[in-house]
C-alpha cells in the first residue's frame, strides 16, 4: 500500500511538473508574443511620433517664415505711413509759415498804415497850433510787433518794451 502510494505521489507529482512546465511553456510563448507585439506597437508609435514631431517642425518653420513676412510687410506699410504722414506734415507746416508770413506782412502794412495816419494827425495838430507852443508826445512802454514771435508789451522783459516813443520841439 505505500508503495502503491508512493507511487501514485510520483505520478500526481509527474503530472504536476508536466502540467507546470506547460503552464510555463505557454506563459513563455504568450510572453514572447506579447513583448513582439508590444515592441511593434512601440515601434508604430515611435514612428508616428516622429512623423508628428517633423510634421510640426514643418508647420512652425511655414509659421514663423509667414509671421516675418507679415512683420517685414507691416514694418513696410508703416515706414510709407509715416513718410506720407511726415510729407502731409510738413506741407501744412509750409502752408502755416506761408500763411503767417501773410499775416505777418498785413500787420506791418496796418502798422505803417497807422503810423503814417499818425503822422498827419500830428501835422495837421502842428497846424493848428499857435507858434511857440511847445509840445511832447510820449508814451508808457514800447509794443513787441514780432520779436522772437512776441507781440504786445507784457508780460515779458524785453528791451523793445522799454524803447518808449518820445518826442518834443517847438511847433514851427
Amino acid at each position: 500500500l505505500l508503495q502503491r502510494a508512493r507511487e501514485t505521489g510520483e505520478e500526481i507529482t509527474a503530472s504536476a511538473r508536466q502540467e507546470a512546465d506547460e503552464i510555463i511553456a505557454k506563459g513563455k510563448a504568450d510572453a514572447a508574443e506579447l513583448h513582439v507585439n508590444v515592441s511593434a506597437e512601440a515601434d508604430g508609435i515611435k514612428a508616428e511620433a516622429q512623423t508628428n514631431l517633423a510634421d510640426a517642425r514643418t508647420d512652425a518653420e511655414d509659421i514663423l517664415k509667414r509671421a516675418r513676412l507679415e512683420a517685414e510687410n507691416s514694418r513696410a506699410r508703416a515706414t510709407a505711413e509715416a513718410k506720407e504722414r511726415r510729407q502731409q506734415l510738413e506741407a501744412e507746416l509750409e502752408a502755416s509759415r506761408k500763411q503767417a508770413e501773410t499775416k505777418m506782412r498785413e500787420l506791418q502794412d496796418r502798422q505803417i498804415h497807422s503810423v503814417t495816419y499818425l503822422d498827419q494827425v500830428f501835422a495837421e495838430l502842428f497846424n493848428r497850433l499857435p507858434d511857440d507852443t511847445w509840445l511832447i508826445v510820449t508814451s508808457d512802454h514800447g509794443e513787441l510787433f514780432g520779436e522772437e514771435h512776441y507781440f504786445g508789451h507784457g508780460p515779458i522783459v524785453h528791451e523793445k518794451v522799454f524803447e518808449v516813443p518820445f518826442v518834443e520841439g517847438r511847433a514851427p
